[in-house]
């Protein structure tokens, strides 16, 4: 999955599954993001049209910049897809502390 921040030319931020064909940006689970006090909730983009395979596809032109969601969140976007939940990362080996 290649979780993507797109910023369109409307100013809206657009977090999903980005696949560039082309000159179309296709956008697989498009979702948007809503502060809410110091957290995110992650909204569907146009919650009442209905999407062929939950996917949009935006002209180039209409595109402003792109970049990769941060880890948290791209994992969060993941699971709210998959419905899987990863578990958190653990070091195989603990670090030594030389005294």
């Amino acid at each position: 999955m290649n979780v993507q921040l797109v910023k369109i030319i409307t100013g809206e931020e657009i977090l999903c599954d980005l696949t560039i064909d082309g000159e179309n940006y296709i956008m697989k689970h498009p979702t948007i993001l809503i502060p809410q006090g110091n957290q995110m909730a992650m909204l569907p983009y146009m919650p009442m049209a209905e999407f062929e395979n939950k996917t949009v596809t935006i002209p180039e032109h209409n595109v402003i910049a792109y970049a990769k969601a941060i880890k948290q969140v791209r994992e969060q976007f993941s699971q709210s897809i998959t419905g899987i939940v990863a578990p958190p990362e653990k070091e195989l080996i603990s670090p030594l502390k030389l005294t």
